[in-house]
């Protein structure tokens, strides 16, 4: 397939000797190609290779302005971002997710962007900033008063705490998990 500066171009200039229809089929074809390659990759565990051609897919979704296929690249690029240990990638890209979901009022995305900010900066030792995700997500567990989350919040805060080596914050809010149930 073309690199996506040139489907970028392409786009703008259009496609010399194609019809509007032809030029929307043809363009199609190439996101098609970059994300079956991309599947490859990501199927043999490539995530670097899997990750910049998810991130090609993106660009070509965004300029054919497909919103599903969009979504669904996001939730790509963020795992192979994970799985990849590019930790600073799956942060952007789900902080972009979390944008959306609050543009949306969609909750549910909200949330689960948050607990995977606590995973990644976790996984970066940058605890702070983990707990700081956490403590957004129990403010939305607090707000739509689901006491099952409250807990398990605090209880994530409390390992995220033990992973830092901060063992008595750690157990006060083990505590507080174990509180909140009763």
């Amino acid at each position: 397939g073309f690199p996506p500066s040139m489907y970028a171009g392409y786009q703008l200039i259009g496609f010399e000797g194609m019809n509007e229809d032809q030029e929307r089929q043809f363009a199609r074809d190439q996101y098609d190609s970059k994300v079956r390659m991309a599947i490859s990759y990501y199927n043999e565990s490539d995530w670097d290779d899997a990750l910049k051609t998810f991130e090609q897919a993106l660009l070509m979704a965004k300029k054919q302005g497909d919103t599903e296929s969009i979504n669904v690249l996001y939730n790509y690029i963020i795992t192979c971002a994970a799985y990849g240990d590019f930790y600073d990638e799956a942060i952007s890209y789900q902080l972009d997710v979390i944008d959306n979901a609050t543009a949306n009022r969609d909750f549910s995305g909200i949330a689960d962007g948050y607990n995977n900010l606590v995973h990644f900066y976790t996984e970066k030792k940058d605890f702070d900033r983990a707990v700081f995700y956490q403590n957004e997500y129990l403010k939305l567990a607090e707000q739509h008063g689901l006491r099952i989350e409250m807990a398990t919040s605090y209880r994530n805060i409390g390992l995220v705490y033990e992973r830092g080596g901060q063992y008595e914050n750690s157990v006060a809010y083990f505590s507080k998990a174990i509180e909140s149930f009763t």
